[in-house]
């Protein structure tokens, strides 16, 4: 009977020492195997940032986070267009702006810090996209802009209506202040000859399915919406450094 029991207690304890090492190698090859995924994940992800630098400059600390994309339709710059700047300079911010947004005026002096880092390697060009459903002065301000840049002047006036007094008797004080030949301004912008002008950037906008404004080309990229400073060196030198 001893015997017997000897023998029974031994089968009991063969199958239960199977059991722990069958266990044991099992644990060993689940954790081998979540290493070997998270190795994988880890290589894929460091691939990624290196050969994604773009993608990260274009979303990282984006104010307001303005939609950043690249693009493969630019819009047309003509010899119309005003330019502040150097014309040819290699790097180029189109801006399609409407004088009665108050995002647009918030825009001007950022635009104007990033030309004055970038003296001679950007230049900021504007085009007239109105939103004349909910701005109602926006397209006569547009005109006076325009006339007065055909005394030279159309950034100093660009300033003046960007939040300001859009009145039309404003724009003859405009005038005034900026030195310009009064008669010749208000003739101008009383006829319809600078209209022309503006049509075209309003087209462009349109074929450019563009919604609101402001909104930006930094050459092939695109932001629509507000941004910083920051943001917009961080794309400057995407450009340049290509």
């Amino acid at each position: 009977m001893v015997k017997e029991n000897e023998v029974k207690q031994k089968t009991k304890i063969i199958p239960s020492k199977i059991f722990i090492v069958l266990s044991i190698v099992s644990l060993i090859g689940f954790v081998v195997i979540v290493a070997f995924v998270v190795s994988i994940f880890y290589e894929g992800s460091q691939n990624l940032s290196g050969n994604n630098n773009l993608s990260v400059a274009k979303n990282e600390g984006i104010k307001g986070d303005p939609l950043i994309t690249m693009v493969a339709v630019k819009p047309t710059i003509n010899d119309s267009d005003p330019v502040r700047g150097l014309k040819n300079a290699p790097v180029t911010i189109v801006e399609f702006g409407d004088f009665e947004c108050q995002y647009c005026a918030a825009m001007n002096d950022v635009l104007k810090n990033v030309l004055r880092a970038y003296p001679e390697k950007v230049s900021l060009i504007w085009k007239d996209y109105l939103l004349t459903d909910t701005h109602p002065n926006a397209y006569q301000a547009a005109i006076a802009a325009r006339c007065a840049g055909r005394q030279e002047k159309f950034w100093e006036m660009h300033d003046l209506l960007l939040g300001g007094d859009l009145s039309r008797e404003r724009y003859t004080d405009y005038a005034q202040e900026l030195n310009l030949n009064v008669e010749e301004f208000d003739q101008c912008v009383d006829s319809e000859g600078t209209a022309s002008l503006i049509e075209d950037g309003i087209k462009q906008g349109e074929d450019l399915f563009i919604e609101a404004t402001p909104h930006f080309y930094i050459n092939n990229q695109e932001i629509s919406g507000t941004a910083t400073v920051d943001d917009f060196k961080k794309l400057i030198e995407i450009e340049l450094g290509k």
